[in-house]
């Protein structure tokens, strides 16, 4: 997990991924999720926008939202409950 967050550390828009990994004593499981999800679409060439508000009546967020050459776009709201 070291090496994905020192991957992730970078970009600077995935702080709070990162500062909720580390300051957790145990694994926050919403968080390392969101953590591969960043990493596997960063380490592929796709840089997303990450916590995007999409309805600026209120404070809710999508995760990540990519468009890329093409057209081709997609969000993705990573939710877990542990």
């Amino acid at each position: 997990m070291i090496e994905i967050l020192d991957f992730l550390r970078p970009f600077g828009k995935y702080s709070s991924i990162i500062d909720s990994i580390e300051n957790f004593d145990f694994p926050n499981i919403p968080f390392i999720f969101e953590a591969l999800f960043a990493y596997a679409l960063e380490k592929h060439g796709i840089s997303p926008e990450y916590e995007v508000n999409v309805t600026p009546h209120n404070n809710s967020t999508i995760d990540f939202v990519c468009s890329e050459a093409g057209g081709v776009s997609f969000v993705s709201s990573c939710s877990a409950q542990i």
